[in-house]
């Protein structure tokens, strides 16, 4: 299994990518997973919904929710201000609360503002195997906010799936894809697959200062 971020990329300032299965966040198996017990979009707060299992943990001794929303596709291009991200998202919800979210986006979009937030809760700990045969971290999401960089380059789409089926009262998996984001965050906690030896990743300068 190829490590997910390397060293190379984060001494040298090349865009992080960061890269999951769709449902990866629910299995006992040695793929890599990333997921956040609580999400927040644009002021609607979705519930923790998924009963996602961390690296090395046993699925059949889980019994309750874990997570609001497990990161499928993460890409973080440093900047010289702001970083430039792209995010994915699952997320077990409702029709209303997309038509919730997608409504309050537009919204905001209209009166051309950028004070539009995404909030991600705590990230899990174990979310990739490493070389050194321990579960670590490849990147610490945990508390980061993200807004849009401008209305013109954000872009957000909610489709729903059948990836975890479809419950009694009409949830199902929606797959949530952002781009045109950036955070006032300079940098981020993350590992590479050597070991479970935590390192910082500079994402923006000015921003940092």
């Amino acid at each position: 299994m190829s490590e997910m971020i390397t060293r190379q990329q984060v001494t040298s300032g090349e865009t992080i990518h960061v890269r999951t299965d769709p449902t990866a966040c629910i299995g006992s198996h040695p793929n890599c997973r990333l997921f956040i017990d609580s999400l927040t979009i644009a002021g609607e707060k979705l519930d923790k919904n998924i009963v996602a299992i961390d690296g090395g943990e046993d699925v059949t001794k889980a019994d309750s929710a874990t997570a609001a929303a497990s990161v499928i596709r993460l890409s973080i291009t440093p900047g010289s201000i702001n970083p430039t991200i792209s995010i994915t998202l699952g997320v077990l919800i409702k029709s209303n609360v997309r038509t919730k979210i997608e409504e309050k986006v537009s919204s905001i979009l209209q009166a051309s503002a950028t004070d539009m937030k995404i909030k991600l809760g705590n990230s899990n700990k174990k979310q990739e195997y490493k070389t050194d045969e321990a579960w670590g971290i490849m990147i610490d999401l945990s508390n980061l906010e993200l807004y849009p960089i401008s209305a013109k380059a954000f872009s957000i789409s909610i489709e729903p799936t059948e990836l975890m089926g479809v419950s009694k009262d009409g949830m199902r998996y929606h797959i949530i894809s952002i781009d045109g984001l950036t955070t006032s965050q300079g940098s981020l906690p993350v590992c590479c697959a050597a070991s479970t030896d935590k390192g910082v990743a500079k994402i923006g300068y000015i921003a940092a200062a």
